[in-house]
């Protein structure tokens, strides 16, 4: 027996979602999900930013005639799956000044970058920074849960993803 409400909240969605100015095309009603809802509340978000891992490296680079360059970049690796938390992660870090590559492992961006004479060495690993990973997190938590939008959360779960090759 189909309940007048469950299909009037699916009707109100993809209104909602057909106003958004997204392609209708791209909506997967099989995705609306009534029984679970999306909606993330702030400590859910801090949990995802907390359980991000960060490992840092330090690199550098030889320049004849120059200083040598040096640099300190971050790896972040247990990223959330969902595609809209991924992203708003990912965009809230190049908030932070931070040009950011997707890689098969998560995501790299560089932290610090500097010049001087002296040797440059290869890619070695850092350990914990504790003072970068703290602060990272803590203004990424702020960014994330002042910058998530639950319609648009919403919006990207029913969404279509087609991937462009």
């Amino acid at each position: 027996m189909l309940r007048y409400s469950i299909l009037d909240k699916v009707i109100n969605i993809t209104n909602e979602y057909i106003f958004s100015g997204r392609e209708l095309n791209k909506l997967n009603i099989e995705q609306i999900n009534l029984t679970n809802p999306i909606p993330k509340n702030r400590l859910q978000l801090i949990r995802i930013v907390e359980d991000l891992v960060f490992d840092f490296y330090e690199d550098s680079m030889s320049r004849v005639g120059k200083d040598n360059s040096f640099w300190i970049e971050a790896e972040v690796r247990n990223l959330p799956e969902d595609r809209y938390l991924n992203n708003l992660i990912v965009e809230n870090l190049e908030k932070q000044n931070k040009k950011i590559k997707r890689t098969d492992y998560g995501l790299l961006f560089t932290v610090e970058q500097y010049s001087e004479y002296s040797p440059a060495n290869g890619r070695k690993k850092l350990g914990v920074n504790i003072k970068s990973d703290e602060t990272i997190k803590k203004n990424l938590m702020l960014d994330v849960v002042f910058s998530y939008n639950i319609k648009e959360h919403l919006f990207e779960q029913i969404s279509e993803y087609i991937e462009l090759k």
